[in-house]
This record gives C-alpha cells, sequence and structure tokens, in this order.
C-alpha cells in the first residue's frame, strides 16, 4: 500500500476471521483454487539468477532471455503444470445478451510529496501511464500540486496531511485514515458515478488499463462486488470496485464501517487494504476472484521483480523507481505482442 507507507513494508497477513471470498457473484468458495497451496515451480527460474543492479533483484529480462522467459510461461500456462502455484486462468461472469459492454474506469492514486511516489507518479503522467491511461483519474496528496511543468498541467487534489505510524505486530503503515480521506473525498464528489469501475492503485504499481478493459468487457458492473486480488485476501497495490460496490460504499462507509468498533480496533494493527476488505464486508459486498489482476511475491509467490513481467496479470508490484517501472512496463507489453503474434499463427 504506497501512499503515506514505508518503502519495503511487510504485507499484512490475511485474517483468520475474513469469510472467504467468491468465485461467483454470492457463491461461497470454501475450497482453494487448485494446487494454490503447491510450490510454484517457477520459483527459480534459470532466468532470474544473476545479480541484480536494481532493487537487489535479478535485472529484468531483455533480448533472448525475454523471448525464452515468455515462451517457458506460455508452455507452462497450456500445460498440467498451471494452477501449481499459479493462480488458475479468470474467466469473467458474461452478460445475459453475451455482448461487449463499454468498460469506463475511473482511478485514483494517494501521492505523498518529495518522495519516490511523487517521482513516479509525475513519470507516469508525462507518460500517460498507469492510471493516466483510465477513463478519469484524480491524484490525492496533502497539498495541491503540478503534475508536471508544462503547459496547463493537471494538479493532485489536496487531502490534508498524510503521515501516519508504523506499528502492529509486523511493523506496518497503519495509513488507514489516510486512505479514508481519499475515500471520502471520491465518494462527495461522485465522480465514481460516470464509470462502471473504479480503482485505487499505489504509485508503484505497473497497471495496465488496457488490459483490465479486455477482462471486463462481459461483466455487468452494476453488480455488487469487488475483485479479490490475492490468495492472502484484497491486497492493497491494486483495488477493484464495481459502480455497484462503489454505491453500496457511499452510503455505508460513514453509517456503518466508520462507527464499527472491530475496524476501528484495527486500525492500530493493520494498513488500508485490510480495513477495506472488512468493511465491504460489513455492507455484504461480495468478494470474487480473480488471480489474474496482480502479480506480487505475497500473492501465490508470483514475484515480478525475480520472474519477470510475463505473467500476462493487469499489474505487477512493486517497482519504486522509474526505471525499473518503465522497463517492467515495457516488457509485459513485450510479451504481451509475443503471445499476440504466436496467437495469430
Amino acid at each position: 500500500t504506497g501512499a503515506a507507507g514505508r518503502e519495503g513494508a511487510a504485507a499484512a497477513p490475511p485474517s483468520s476471521s475474513d469469510p472467504p471470498p467468491s468465485d461467483a457473484f454470492g457463491a461461497d468458495a470454501a475450497e482453494a483454487r487448485p494446487g494454490s497451496e503447491v510450490a510454484d515451480p517457477r520459483a527459480a527460474p534459470p532466468w532470474g539468477s544473476a545479480a541484480s543492479p536494481h532493487e537487489g533483484r535479478a535485472p529484468l529480462l531483455r533480448g533472448a532471455a525475454l523471448d525464452q522467459a515468455v515462451a517457458q510461461y506460455a508452455a507452462a500456462a497450456g500445460s498440467s503444470v498451471m494452477g501449481q502455484g499459479v493462480a488458475a486462468p479468470y474467466s469473467p461472469p458474461a452478460l445475459s445478451d453475451s455482448k461487449a459492454v463499454e468498460v469506463l474506469v475511473y482511478c485514483f492514486a494517494l501521492m505523498t510529496l518529495n518522495t519516490t511516489e511523487e517521482t513516479l507518479i509525475r513519470a507516469q503522467y508525462s507518460a500517460g501511464e498507469s492510471l493516466f491511461a483510465c477513463d478519469g483519474w484524480d491524484v490525492f496528496s496533502s497539498e495541491v500540486v503540478p503534475l508536471s511543468h508544462g503547459v496547463a498541467p493537471e494538479h493532485t487534489k489536496a487531502i490534508g496531511s498524510m503521515h501516519c505510524e508504523f506499528g502492529g505486530p509486523w511493523d506496518l503503515a497503519l495509513n488507514t485514515d489516510v486512505f479514508l480521506k481519499a475515500w471520502r473525498r471520491v465518494i462527495a464528489e461522485r465522480r465514481y458515478a460516470h464509470f462502471g469501475w473504479t480503482v485505487k492503485v499505489d504509485p508503484d504499481c505497473v497497471w495496465l488499463p488496457s488490459r483490465f478493459r479486455s477482462v471486463v468487457e462481459y461483466v455487468d458492473s452494476s453488480l455488487v462486488f469487488y475483485f479479490n486480488n490475492c490468495n492472502e485476501g484484497l491486497h492493497g497495490p491494486v483495488e477493484v470496485l464495481t459502480k455497484g460496490a462503489m454505491l453500496r460504499l457511499s452510503s455505508g462507509l460513514e453509517a456503518t464501517c466508520a462507527h464499527s468498533d472491530f475496524l476501528t480496533a484495527e486500525k492500530a494493527q493493520f494498513g488500508e487494504d485490510v480495513f477495506l476488505r472488512h468493511c465491504l464486508q460489513l455492507l455484504h459486498v461480495n468478494a470474487v476472484n480473480n488471480f489474474d489482476l496482480l502479480s506480487e511475491a505475497n500473492c501465490f509467490s508470483r514475484d515480478p521483480r525475480r520472474d519477470g513481467c510475463i505473467s500476462g496479470t493487469v499489474a505487477f508490484h512493486p517497482f519504486k523507481e522509474p526505471h525499473s517501472y518503465f522497463e517492467c512496463l515495457a516488457q509485459a507489453r513485450y510479451a504481451e505482442s509475443l503471445n499476440a503474434t504466436r496467437n495469430a499463427l
């Protein structure tokens, strides 16, 4: 969870009180995905063994090594090992008329000034990537600042102090109240009501809206659900809610979640993603598993800094400097083009 959080902070473990998410709207899913507890067969790939000049990790793949990695991953995805430590592909529920719908996505991020988050957001803005490739977007920070030094730049929206303490059993960024400021601003301005999907994305998350649109083009966003993106429960790098879920959250955030003694107590132990997950549960917003949304080490051990950004997911996390961020983005698009060419043959 990026804004107001310490870089490299450990992710919150799942709470034993969490009910299981569902793979269908409203349907319980007591069983895990097939093989989800089996070690990832790509845990130590040959292309990830070199010393890293960036972030203490193997360098992102290039040239022939990248071609080999994409081919091996595609072969694994089409074989019996798919699902052994790698989430099974997500098949979105189709609308009754089986017609694609227009996918309009509103994205927002929080940006802590004078940190690598500001550097990343400014670079993404200049390139028109991440949340700036969504149909609508907002960036929230402690004060109003321009996102570039060009002519007539867009500005951030101020939500006040973004300072938070660290603590709890895992020394996490206790940033729930910071993110609640942003969610309240989103709800108050009601921009989300003009879009089918609302997405909170962290600055260090490589997020590809074009992939997301293809994933949900047959999904009715008026249904009340959020996507559970991790086998350990919703993780904060990317949080996706339907318009139906946003309407439920807008009516229940203050009336229910803000007055919950249980959620208030959790603020001193966990980060904002745990609060959001449990708030949505209190509001009876369904959790729908979509493990094709996010690649990160804490979910199915799919670490894109180790394995490369080639899994085909919609988002990759974390990449905390522009160089590695855009390298991952380029790698993801290159892998995508190779697979498209292969499928056309």
